[in-house]
């Protein structure tokens, strides 16, 4: 029995051996190929890891530019290159601000005498994989660029409410891009702790948009020129051709408004009112001056050069002048008003007097005095009723007022200390420059004044020399 069961033992093991199952050969895929896609790359071409870049970049030129819109450049040009092809600035504006050494990209904006709107972002555009700096307020780091973000980036940041970011965008369109953090302190309501708190979360790296801020230029107001011109017009017309023509002036002048008044344009209408305002009051003004010349009873023997005794009243200091004839007895010129004369009361007028230096350098501004003397034309149509000729010593007629009695102490002391301290030509020539009294200046001095041109230096009238005791005296403990 036992070799029965060793004999069946061997017969199924051998069954079951010749059943295991045999391991069988994969046979090969067939082989296969990709076809290319239409625009893409060649088969079997290596793939590339970033696009190229591309050869020609399309900018963007807007603002002040004589052809603004999009312009081609080559990769690599410069914000000087875009603005030449766009045909350059207009004249007049301020190119200081802009970096025309600052690389360009494609797709960028170059604004030129303009600012970007407010709380808005320039627009990149460029295509994936352009070289285009990054706009908004996430630049390197996380941090807000403080020369592209908007008024809502700035908002979020901690600490700046619209108040604060609207003053940032303010300050950056008015002095252009911010250069470093630091410049945030000037910006109005950002102090040392504000600073130190926003310096780690923002940046000041270029944005897209260059900005050019237009300077100031300095130009001459001439804005009062046409009254002045005006002006002068109106009074010339009644000096030269008398008071009628000022009259008729006068009164084109007034009939013209009601004219002016219906035009539709209102800054030409207030302009051109103004205007005829000033002509018909300087018109006026003149004519009334005029006729009283005309009209002044001393007119008529004038012309006739007839010798007469007057009253003046000296309204300025007198002047000395410088004679052609060499010693020739000094003189002196004499602004006055008239006062009285032979048979009339009660003149008025301006005269001209050439009197003798001796007798009347010395006289003050207020004095009144009489004397005769020779009638003549005034050489000049500046409302001169006569130009008087004295050969004798005025008659003096109560005193000038304290206010110019003070003014020539004042004169007279300033005199005798400057010859104290100085020499005869210094000495003499330091009131004329203080005071504008020339009495003591020699000929010799005087004409190389009006040679050399700063006659103006001493050309201070008694008027000065009245406020200046008057101030003195204000001020006096």
């Amino acid at each position: 029995m036992a070799a029965v069961a060793a004999v069946a033992a061997v017969i199924a093991a051998t069954g079951v051996w010749r059943d295991r199952p045999v391991p069988q050969p994969v046979p090969p895929l067939p082989a296969m190929s990709l076809a290319p896609l239409p625009g893409g790359p060649t088969a079997g071409a290596a793939p590339s890891s970033t696009a190229a870049a591309p050869t020609m970049l399309v900018v963007s030129v807007a603002g002040k530019v004589r052809a603004p819109g999009l312009v081609t450049v080559p990769n690599g040009a410069r914000v000087a290159d875009a603005l030449a092809v766009a045909g350059g600035a207009v004249p007049g504006t301020d190119l200081l601000a802009l970096n025309l050494a600052q690389p360009v990209s494609d797709g960028q904006q170059i604004l030129v005498g303009v600012a970007p709107p407010p709380g808005t972002a320039p627009v990149s555009g460029g295509p994936p994989g352009a070289s285009t700096s990054p706009v908004g307020s996430q630049a390197a780091g996380g941090k807000v660029n403080l020369n592209s973000a908007t008024a809502a980036e700035l908002e979020a940041l901690p600490g700046v409410g619209p108040v604060m970011a609207k003053a940032i965008l303010d300050h950056r369109t008015k002095s252009g891009n911010f250069r470093t953090v630091d410049q945030l302190s000037d910006v109005s309501g950002i102090g040392p702790a504000r600073l130190a708190q926003l310096r780690d979360l923002v940046t000041a790296r270029p944005g897209d948009c260059v900005t050019v801020v237009e300077q100031p230029v300095d130009r001459l107001d001439v804005r009062l020129v046409p009254a002045a011109l005006i002006a002068w017009a109106a009074v010339l017309v009644g000096l030269l051709a008398g008071w009628q023509p000022a009259v008729g002036v006068a009164v084109v002048a007034v009939l013209a408004v009601p004219l002016v008044l219906r035009l539709g344009n209102q800054a030409v209408a207030a302009g051109l009112f103004v205007c005829l305002v000033i002509t018909a009051g300087f018109s006026v003004a003149t004519a009334l001056r005029a006729h009283a010349v005309a009209t002044n009873p001393l007119t008529a023997a004038v012309h006739d050069g007839a010798t007469t005794a007057l009253r003046v009243q000296v309204s300025d200091d007198p002047k000395l002048l410088i004679s052609a004839i060499p010693g020739a007895p000094q003189q002196v010129l004499v602004r006055a008003e008239l006062r009285a004369a032979d048979g009339f009361r009660n003149l008025h007028g301006a005269v001209v007097l050439l009197a003798p230096a001796k007798d009347w350098a010395g006289l003050l501004p207020g004095q009144q005095v009489t004397f005769s003397g020779r009638l003549g034309p005034p050489q000049r149509a500046d409302l001169t009723v006569a130009a008087v000729r004295v050969t004798e010593a005025p008659t003096l007629i109560g005193q000038p007022s304290a206010v110019q009695r003070g003014a020539g102490f004042l004169r007279t002391r300033l005199h005798e200390a400057a010859a104290r301290v100085l020499s005869t030509e210094p000495g003499a020539l330091l009131p004329g420059l203080v005071l504008g009294d020339t009495s003591g200046l020699s000929s010799e001095l005087t004409a190389d004044f009006k040679t050399s041109g700063p006659t103006h230096l001493t050309a201070v009238s008694g008027t000065n020399v009245r406020w200046t005791v008057l101030l003195s005296r204000a001020w006096k403990p």
